[in-house]
């Protein structure tokens, strides 16, 4: 099953991240906060925790490099991951958002919850990054940071971390984060692979 998902996404070019979905959010002014996200919103809510970029792209800037890698290796590695997230993580993680921002990327602007970065977020990230790492190791790549930072594939946005959960896609001008005077707690899932 997680090898024909995997072999799904190489084959339409997908996005490969490792996210966390929202499972709860609540807030003292359950009104303002229904006010401010629309209906349906929390079922596609999520923290990224790792952006890892596109897999058509990914496997054939491996294969570039080392063409012993055939595209069952490849799935076999990010199956491994898949299997070692849900073995590290299982328990849901509370956060905290206190700040409301405008997040600007590339081809658009979006409504944010900014997440407080607790030890635990903080704690799942780097062991998320250090599992991916161990993929490209498996993968044939002597130098995993050295890749990651060369890499036109990979798409980490920032080095720094803004945890967040988007609300809505914003067309307002970018704005600072600003404090909330209500506080959103957030119950989020264990970390997996989306596709």
């Amino acid at each position: 099953m997680v090898g024909n998902r995997l072999l799904h996404a190489i084959k339409s070019n997908r996005r490969l991240t490792i996210e966390m979905h929202v499972r709860e959010a609540r807030s003292v002014d359950s009104l303002w906060l229904s006010g401010l996200v629309d209906p349906g919103w929390l079922s596609a809510a999520h923290l990224t925790v790792l952006h890892i970029g596109k897999m058509a792209d990914l496997l054939a800037e491996i294969v570039e490099m080392d063409s012993t890698v055939s595209s069952n290796r490849f799935i076999n590695a990010f199956g491994n991951l898949e299997h070692v997230l849900s073995e590290s993580f299982v328990n849901p993680v509370p956060a905290v958002a206190t700040r409301l921002g405008i997040l600007e990327r590339a081809t658009a602007r979006h409504l944010a919850f900014i997440l407080e970065k607790s030890p635990e977020l903080e704690r799942i990230r780097t062991r998320s990054h250090e599992l991916f790492m161990g993929v490209l190791m498996e993968l044939g790549i002597d130098d995993p940071e050295m890749f990651e930072k060369i890499s036109p594939t990979i798409d980490q946005i920032s080095p720094i971390w803004l945890p967040h959960v988007t609300v809505r896609e914003e067309s307002s001008a970018v704005v600072r984060p600003k404090y909330m005077s209500r506080p959103v707690k957030f119950v989020l899932t264990p970390p997996t692979l989306r596709l």
